[in-house]
């Protein structure tokens, strides 16, 4: 039998990443390796915490969890895709990567450790990558987001 798949809830259609009926209502971003300059605060996250975001109902194309202390953006443009993460009440920018790749789900961020001579207590480094929540994908459209086979997934499964 397997293990079952709860249904996953869809979204707007966004046809600059997606086929019709396969948007995600809900992404997750999993951020890694971020460093802090001395003197900054923690970073928030457990190690490989998945970070929720709700689609936008102005934007098929964006996700977010505004409002919260915490910002998390992730959004597809035509011609590239950005990420974003700040804490809002401390106005610090944790996180902030783009690539050209439109529905590629892996960002570097561009902050390096120069910043820590301008902001110093700020993050720095690390990578983020945004889960789909997909399943049911076939095997071609998960190679064209950026997923490979036996890969981890944060897939919606019962124990």
């Amino acid at each position: 039998m397997g293990t079952p798949v709860v249904p996953l809830e869809l979204g707007l259609n966004c046809a600059l990443c997606f086929p019709p009926g396969f948007t995600p209502k809900y992404v997750y971003v999993v951020f890694e390796g971020i460093l802090m300059c001395p003197g900054g605060l923690p970073w928030p996250l457990a190690p490989e915490t998945p970070f929720k975001m709700e689609q936008s109902t102005e934007n098929p194309c964006a996700w977010d969890n505004y409002p919260a202390e915490w910002l998390a953006v992730y959004q597809i443009f035509p011609t590239w895709s950005w990420l974003y993460f700040q804490n809002v009440i401390l106005g610090v920018e944790y996180f902030s990567g783009q690539n050209n790749l439109i529905c590629y789900p892996k960002f570097t961020n561009l902050h390096t450790d120069e910043i820590c001579f301008t902001f110093p207590g700020y993050p720095y480094g690390g990578t983020a990558r945004v889960y789909y929540d997909y399943d049911p994908i076939p095997g071609i459209l998960c190679e064209s987001m950026g997923f490979h086979p036996g890969e981890k997934n944060l897939s919606h499964k019962t124990p």
